[in-house]
């Protein structure tokens, strides 16, 4: 006993002396054998543990338990020594307690790295347990997913704490949101295949029902021989950033739009400046000249001049005339300030005075099948449409072209049909034919127009409650209908 590294002794139970105490106690405690009593080892312990350590030497004498604590101590020197106590009451042949013998080792060290390895974890598990992350291990069994580890965070993210993501292999599964999980087993299984980090934003389905986005990243470790340990990764809330990135998407498509809606009132200021500095300069110019003859010369004139004169002057300020109001009642259609004036109309007869007033059937030849139809609509409104159709035909066919000008009952109202045999309407143009200032390359140059006749057209159809469209007619041309749909109950009956 005396070659033991640890303190044996024995203690009389009676004499309340120890009878015992090897020579180790000195090395460990800085105390000699003989000097060790009950009273110098109740005094050297530690104040926090001498209460438990008296009660469990009590508690021990009574039922002649196995004594079995670790407690601290002070040496001699002043150190704190930890020491793990196990004793074993004897009797004698009546089975009286009669002594303790016992052995105490110093297991300083060992506490010390028991302290450390607990600090370690408490810093490790502080340092986790706050992460704005939810840390894990998982089984890398593709048919369970298993979970064998959760940092306290999952909790937050998911709605399910720890233990029931350990408890239950297939929950990860259950929770991916379901248009997600084709796209988040593939992943998975190519970095089983190529070794690469596992990288995804997904989303997941919480306990209480919401819907998160994450992003999951996490890596596959393999032992030695390459064989898959356990998968260790972390996922990351990332809902706000993916809702601030749909914010930013969407003002940024707000923007674009509002670019090219600039853009587009850009391009229209433009085409209105050239168009109107073009279509209003011509005829100013003859009117300015007609007028300048007559005053300069119009005395020495014959009566015949003067008056062809008066005429071309007259011709010219109703072409202009005509302009400014296409772009007043535009104007008015923008905002919203154009009203609706319908009346029985005799639709038949105002085709034919809007050709009487037209110069197309000077130089197109001009087809019409118009029956006699009343509609209760917007008498000037409808003239318009008429005569801006039939504009838009004779500018852009060549003469000698013929035009064709058809009206009847169909679905939905009435409608109103302009084709030509020319070429056709510009592809460019296709998609902005009824938007104001648009004009083809192939206009008759001599034939006025600012390009608002067709965007006219096209509200004034809205207006009756119908639409207008163009469709390429058949054996070569185009063919614009507008249908006009006026209001059941006030439609006025057919003649004949």
């Amino acid at each position: 006993m005396d070659t033991l590294a640890a303190i044996v002794y024995t203690h009389d139970l009676d004499r309340r002396a120890f009878t015992y105490v090897s020579p180790q106690i000195e090395p460990i405690l800085g105390v000699r054998g003989d000097e060790f009593t009950p009273a110098l080892w109740e005094k050297s312990l530690h104040e926090e543990d001498r209460e438990r350590v008296m009660e469990e030497t009590e508690r021990t004498v009574r039922t002649c338990d196995p004594f079995s604590l670790t407690y601290r101590v002070r040496a001699r020197d002043g150190r704190w020594i930890w020491l793990h106590d196990e004793r074993q009451v004897l009797g004698d042949a009546a089975g009286e307690p009669i002594a303790w013998q016992g052995v105490m080792a110093d297991v300083t060290s060992a506490k010390a790295t028991e302290q450390a390895l607990r600090a370690s974890e408490a810093r490790f598990r502080s340092v986790v347990d706050n992460l704005p992350a939810a840390l894990y291990m998982e089984d890398p069994d593709p048919t369970s997913h298993g979970t064998v580890f959760a940092s306290a965070r999952i909790e937050a993210i998911t709605g399910y704490d720890a233990a029931e993501w350990m408890s239950d292999p297939d929950l990860w599964l259950r929770i991916v949101h379901p248009d997600d999980l084709d796209r988040v087993l593939e992943a998975e299984r190519t970095c089983v295949e190529t070794g690469a980090t596992f990288d995804l934003d997904l989303r997941i389905v919480r306990k209480d029902g919401s819907i998160v986005w994450v992003n999951d990243l996490a890596v596959l470790i393999n032992d030695e021989d390459g064989a898959p340990i356990h998968w260790i990764g972390f996922f990351h809330d990332i809902t706000a950033k993916k809702l601030a990135d749909r914010e930013v998407a969407r003002a940024l498509e707000v923007e674009r739009r509002s670019v090219e809606r600039l853009k587009a009132l850009d391009e229209q200021k433009d085409m209105f400046v050239t168009a109107t500095s073009h279509e209003m300069r011509t005829p100013l110019a003859a009117i300015m000249g007609s007028a300048r003859t007559l005053e300069e010369l119009g005395d020495m004139m014959d009566e015949g001049d003067r008056t062809a004169l008066v005429g071309a002057i007259v011709t010219k300020a109703a072409a202009l005339a005509k302009i400014l109001d296409d772009l007043l009642d535009l104007d008015r259609v923008r905002r919203g300030v154009l009203n609706i004036r319908r009346e029985p109309v005799e639709l038949d007869q105002l085709v034919a005075a809007a050709l009487d007033a037209s110069t197309v059937k000077e130089t197109h030849q001009v087809v019409r099948d118009t029956p006699p139809i009343v509609i209760f609509a917007d008498r000037a409104m409808v003239e318009r449409i008429i005569e801006n159709l039939l504009t838009n035909a004779g500018r852009y066919t060549p003469p000698g072209s013929t035009i064709w000008v058809r009206t009847g009952r169909v679905a939905g109202g009435v409608g109103v049909v302009v084709e030509d045999d020319g070429p056709g309407v510009d592809p460019s143009l296709r998609e902005a034919v009824f938007e104001p200032f648009r004009q083809g390359a192939n206009a008759v140059q001599h034939a006025p127009g600012i390009g608002v006749g067709l965007a006219l057209v096209s509200r004034f159809a809205e207006l009756h409650g119908g639409k207008a469209w163009f469709e390429d007619r058949e054996g070569g041309g185009a063919a614009f209908t507008v249908l006009l749909a006026p209001r059941s109950a006030e439609e006025a009956p057919s003649r004949g």
